[in-house]
């Protein structure tokens, strides 16, 4: 993130990161904001932002905040059960954007929460880097979102390691080449 951030000639004052208010987004957001502190500290000579001692220039705050509109996808009567359920979600998100089959919140709501989101954040950062960390299908349903020649069904296509980053933009550049879905049964809830 740090060398993307450098690349394009982003000062650390003008980037801001979300997260949903789940435990683990919110701790990776705080993590990451953490590190682009350090990197910056490194690269500057300075002092961590709000860290007493180390000498030099004392790096620019991080500004972090949450969104609901990042909140994990609502999984319904599916909620809570092991991961391998969602085997029985994406080839449903596949046929059917508006499919709600077991109270799983859909594709399409979940775009129309996403689109939301993005017009608070233009009006709140209009000219800044975001930075977003956020749950699986959410974070993959966006950027297919984003990429507008991108069929958004096909989210689960485009997996993210976890910590990965990615930029989303909207020619799809971004998306890496799609990979066919791996079926989930047998790993932990």
């Amino acid at each position: 993130l740090w060398a993307m951030l450098e690349e394009d000639g982003t000062p650390l004052e003008q980037v801001a990161l979300y997260s949903s208010n789940f435990t683990r987004a919110r701790e990776t957001k705080e993590v990451v904001a953490f590190e682009l502190q350090r990197a910056w500290a490194r690269a500057n000579g300075g002092a961590l932002g709000g860290v007493a001692g180390g000498g030099g220039v004392e790096s620019p705050m991080v500004r972090i905040g949450l969104l609901s509109g990042l909140r994990e996808r609502n999984f319904g009567a599916l909620d809570g059960v092991n991961t391998g359920a969602y085997d029985d979600v994406w080839p449903r998100d596949l046929a059917d954007p508006w499919h709600e089959h077991n109270g799983v919140e859909s594709v399409a709501s979940v775009c129309a929460r996403l689109r939301a989101m993005v017009d608070t954040l233009e009006a709140r950062h209009d000219g800044e880097a975001v930075v977003l960390c956020a749950h699986a299908d959410v974070i993959q349903i966006f950027q297919c979102w984003m990429a507008c020649d991108a069929n958004v069904c096909e989210f689960s296509s485009y997996r993210y390691k976890n910590g990965e980053v990615r930029r989303c933009d909207p020619v799809g550049e971004c998306l890496p080449e799609p990979a066919p879905m791996v079926s989930q049964r047998g790993t932990a809830a």
